[in-house]
């Protein structure tokens, strides 16, 4: 197969998880060409400096997306970088011809969004995101029992995403450049329940404020949403950033998933799948390596491109999580089928 040539955009966010699938075993031949800050002054060590580059040549820094994309014309454009950057650098790839491989979330509101939608259609190129929580074997797992019927028809779905604050860059002061906490964070609750169920959420209500982190105050520390998805799936959403410090993991991340026979809890923390049913209950613990999830759509788009460029989940997860941010900040609830 011939190398596919990728170019990355930005140095922040999971474009290290990019690389580091294609360090696994079956990771399809790639060229990385090249590189380019999203904004003045941004730091591109994280993607310089990964354990995917030693033994090759340094990855060539150009000093912007234009110049990058004009230069070297790549494939594939991963754009890893802070939320307001992102929507620009998606478009300027999809114009140059790329397909698009994205942090979250796409847009930073739902005009852009639907206008970045009708370009990448338009021009017939990709555009996934960036949801790593889909390369975990527990999650993957969780799916598989859910599709296997082991719980029988899934009715209420609860998700929770809880971070230790750490260090946040400054720009998380800044609501304009960070975005909020729901398509910064929340979207990964959107994601776990539309993976586990295929369902994507419809309409609901949310709530968010920042409690406790005052003196960064436009980023919300703590949000909390209520959701209606497809087929009448309820949907519950728990996100802050007051995990202790003294925690184990950064994240803890969890799921319970409500079905006709039984329940499947999803815990990331204690690195276990649980499934209940009047039958008996079962806990599996699940190997914590993560699936090659980038190399496996980097291969599909190089051999059969087709088979993704009309995905929209980014773009659907993405306008929900906008749409709850947006109900959070008015107070009224969303519908997603009104116009």
């Amino acid at each position: 197969m011939t190398a596919t040539k990728l170019a990355f955009v930005g140095g922040f966010g999971h474009m290290v998880d990019v690389l580091s699938d294609l360090q696994s075993q079956d990771a399809p031949p790639v060229n990385v060409a090249g590189c380019a800050p999203a904004h003045e002054g941004e730091n591109l060590d994280a993607l310089s400096r990964h354990p995917f580059f030693p033994g090759r040549d340094s990855v060539r820094v150009y000093d912007s997306i234009d110049s990058l994309l004009g230069a070297e014309q790549p494939e594939i454009l991963v754009v890893s970088t802070r939320p307001d950057r992102i929507a620009g650098a998606i478009r300027a790839g999809v114009q140059a011809g790329c397909h698009i491989i994205s942090e979250k979330p796409l847009a930073l509101d739902l005009t852009e969004l639907s206008s970045l939608q009708a370009l990448a259609g338009k021009a017939r190129r990709a555009v996934l995101g960036m949801l790593s929580m889909r390369r975990l074997p527990l999650f993957r797992l969780a799916r598989e029992r859910v599709e296997a019927g082991c719980i029988g028809p899934v009715s209420l779905i609860n998700t929770r995403k809880s971070y230790k604050w750490g260090h946040r860059p400054h720009w998380f002061r800044n609501r304009a450049q960070y975005g909020g906490t729901w398509p910064w964070i929340g979207i990964h609750n959107v994601d776990m329940a539309h993976f586990l169920t295929g369902r994507h959420v419809t309409k609901g209500t949310a709530f968010h404020a920042c409690r406790v982190h005052t003196d960064f105050a436009s980023c919300e520390d703590v949000a909390t949403g209520n959701f209606a998805l497809e087929d009448g799936i309820l949907m519950t959403a728990s996100i802050d950033y007051l995990r202790p410090e003294i925690a184990t993991t950064h994240g803890d991340d969890w799921c319970r998933v409500v079905g006709e026979k039984g329940v499947i809890e999803v815990s990331v923390a204690r690195n276990e799948v649980r499934v209940m049913t009047d039958s008996g209950e079962e806990t599996v613990q699940v190997e914590t390596a993560p699936q090659p999830l980038y190399a496996e759509w980097i291969r599909d788009l190089a051999s059969q491109p087709d088979t993704v460029v009309g995905d929209d989940t980014a773009f659907r997860l993405t306008r929900a999580a906008l749409a709850a941010r947006d109900a959070a900040d008015s107070g009224k609830p969303f519908d997603l089928n009104m116009p």
